[in-house]
């Protein structure tokens, strides 16, 4: 055409493929801002719905059911949920391992913790999509794991 190269390559099967004509509606009786507003509406519930597939935050029934008897895997280390409210944490660093005992109970819905070198923490519990979970205590941090057993 131009002299910059072959021309563009079509589809045997392109006079085959329905198009609509110019000015035609997809949804018949639906136009305009309408189309706009249901197009919006469909859009919200696509986000809404993938959101609520994402991440599930556990209520004080499932975080007991979910951490009795667990052990979850950090980065810099893991820890144990017994059953009978104790928990064993276990760090790693360059000086060496520290083991931490603790109490853990649930209170409403989050999980609170008492450990000797850092008092008491509630936060709440959150099991990510690809099955991690979170653990969101109210000062803006988090930790994140994965639950071995």
């Amino acid at each position: 055409m131009f002299g910059w190269g072959p021309e563009p390559w079509t589809s045997p099967d392109a006079a085959k493929i329905p198009t609509l004509p110019l000015g035609a509606q997809l949804v018949p009786g639906i136009e305009g801002r309408d189309m706009k507003k249901l197009s919006f509406a469909m859009v919200a519930i696509l986000v809404s719905s993938q959101v609520a597939i994402a991440d599930t935050a556990l209520s004080g029934t499932e975080i007991r059911k979910f951490l009795s008897g667990a052990t979850i895997v950090f980065e810099d280390g893991e820890q144990k949920w017994q059953s009978n409210g104790k928990t064993v944490a276990i760090f790693f660093s360059s000086q060496g391992r520290e083991v931490v005992n603790g109490t853990w109970k649930v209170e409403g819905n989050k999980l609170c913790e008492s450990f000797p070198n850092t008092g008491r923490q509630c936060m709440n519990v959150v099991v990510l999509t690809g099955g991690d979970v979170r653990f969101i205590p109210g000062n803006g941090n988090h930790y994140t794991g994965s639950k071995i057993k």
